[in-house]
Parts: structure tokens; sequence; C-alpha cells
């Protein structure tokens, strides 16, 4: 027992040397995955742009319309959910570039930052911060005025007169302004506080995932409810913020093992629950998405429950039929 304790307690010494000696940045940073990080939401954003699922975005937008947006008008949604929730990254950025100036500021006069309490190397920490969610939203953006995708409320549809397309690139802007979301990106643009956490401060790095998904969700919902967008839109968002944030992260605290994990993404064996489970997800979002199309073009918005359940049998049936 006391040589069991001895040597827990030695493990704790080693572990806070190595993160006070900066081990926890570069090569020392704790472990991470190209394969979840970067080429799983790729693949899943490149399904999002080629098998853009139209039928289920309607689908989705139906139950909040009857002929108007009737949440559109809501003080609630414009003041509060639209307009007030934007002030949150706004604030997070300025508090982390004061923080940025007065580490600087510090480092001139010989002393300490009052972030290095909490961080070994506070100014790029702070700096990449700063650079994912800039990055984020602007890449957002960009993307929104040139994809020429149009808002539901502009839709056929829901008595507009454009018609419903897939998002396709362009150097210049161009009608539409609607793929992706740029008000989900309000919330999901602060998965940087994660990538910013993740390393020193584990537990926290996973409230600022949380918080980031919620703010994200509760910006795209909204907007979804007032016609400005369509689910497919915000699910978009979250993985482009999400590749954004992932991308500089491992650029700046992960460089010199980036290349040798993405090699290892694509030439390591998958594990085989994993390879059942994206192969069934494939099955059902690609080779039975012309029946799932049918099915929601033919349905109400008070099927909706009855759609997903189908889905989800696509998708179960796929898996047992790859584990036998």
């Amino acid at each position: 027992m006391v040589h069991w304790r001895a040597n827990r307690l030695a493990a704790r010494e080693i572990s806070s040397l190595a993160s006070l000696s900066g081990g926890t940045n570069g090569a020392g940073a704790r472990p991470w995955s190209a394969r979840t990080w970067l080429l799983l939401p790729a693949l899943a954003l490149a399904v999002m742009v080629f098998f853009a699922p139209h039928s289920l975005d309607v689908a989705i937008s139906k139950p909040f319309f009857n002929g108007s947006w009737p949440w559109h008008g809501v003080d609630l949604f414009s003041t509060v959910f639209h307009k007030g929730l934007k002030a949150v990254p706004i604030v997070i950025a300025l508090g982390a570039i004061g923080f940025l100036v007065e580490a600087v500021l510090a480092r001139r006069k010989g002393r300490a930052p009052y972030a290095a309490r909490w961080f070994s190397n506070p100014e790029k920490r702070l700096l990449y911060l700063l650079a994912g969610m800039a990055a984020s939203v602007l890449l957002v953006w960009w993307l929104k005025g040139t994809t020429g995708v149009s808002c539901p409320w502009d839709a056929k549809p829901f008595g507009g007169n454009r018609i419903i397309v897939d998002p396709s690139f362009s150097l210049f802007f161009r009608s539409g302004n609607c793929w992706p979301a740029g008000h989900a990106g309000t919330g999901f643009c602060l998965f940087s506080l994660y990538f910013m956490l993740r390393d020193e401060h584990p537990r926290a790095a996973r409230f600022g995932f949380a918080f980031a998904m919620l703010m994200g969700i509760l910006c795209g919902t909204t907007r979804l409810m007032q016609g400005a967008h369509f689910a497919s839109h915000n699910i978009a968002t979250m993985l482009i913020d999400w590749l954004v944030c992932a991308g500089i992260y491992a650029q700046m605290f992960a460089r010199g093992t980036i290349n040798k994990n993405i090699r290892a993404a694509f030439t390591s064996p998958m594990g085989l629950p994993a390879a059942i489970v994206l192969t069934a997800l494939w099955w059902t979002f690609v080779f039975d998405i012309p029946l799932a199309k049918q099915l929601l073009e033919r349905a109400g918005s008070d099927q909706l429950l009855f759609l997903f359940g189908t889905l989800a049998a696509f998708f179960f049936v796929g898996a047992a039929l790859l584990t036998l």
C-alpha cells in the first residue's frame, strides 16, 4: 500500500513538472487523432455538400411554417437569440485580447503575465484562441456569400421563388447567402476554447466543448425556426468550424507530429467496430437516400418521428449485416 501511494504521488509530480516545463505543447501535447479530428469531419462535410439532404431539410422546417414564419417576428428571437447571443464570442475575444496585451507588457517589464497562472505559454494559447475564432467566422462569412444557396424563406416549398440547390463554390459573391449558417457560427467558433484548454485543463476543455455545442445548437435552432436556415446549413457550420479550429491547433501545437499522424490515419487499420459503424452510416445516407427521399417527400411534418425511425432502421440493419 505504501509503495502504491508513493508511486501515485510520484506520477502526479512528474505530470505537474511536465505541465510546468511546457511538456503539454508541441510534440509533448496530449495525443490527438487526425482521423477523428480531421478526416472523419471532412468526410461528413463532403457528404453534406455532394449529397445535400434537401428533402430532410424541408421536412424538418415544415412544422415552423404555416403560410409564413411566425417565429420570425418574435422579439425574444430577434433581440436575445439573434442579436444578444452575438455578444458572447465578442466578449470572449475582447477578454483574450486584454489578457494578451497584459502578457506582452508584463514580459517587457520582466514579470510573469497574469494568464501564466493558467497556461505555461499564455501568449501562444491566447493567440490560438483569437486565430481560431477569427478564421472560423471569416471562412463561414466567405462561403455564405459565394456558395449560392438560398434561405428557406426564399425557397419554393415555403412560398418563395428560389429552388433549393446544392452548395457550389466560387470566387465571387452570388445571391443566396445562406450556406453555411452564419449565426450558428456564433457558438461553433468557440470550439477554439476546447482546443486552447485541452492540453493543460482537460476538465475545463470539456466544459468549453459543451458550451460551444450548446451555443451553436441554440443559435442554429432559433434561426431554423425563423426560416433563415435549413438544418443541414447549421451542421455544415459545425463541421467547418471544427475543422478550422482543429487544423489551426495542429499547426500551432502539434506541428512536429502532424504529418506522421495524418499518414497513420490513412495507412493504419481501422478498428472493426468503427469500420462497421462508418460503413453502416455510409449505406444509410448514400445508398438508401433515394428511398429516404421519396418517404420524406410524401410524408407530412407530423410523420418526422416515423421517418427518423426508418432511417435508424436502415442503419441498424446495415450494421447487423456487416457484423454477421
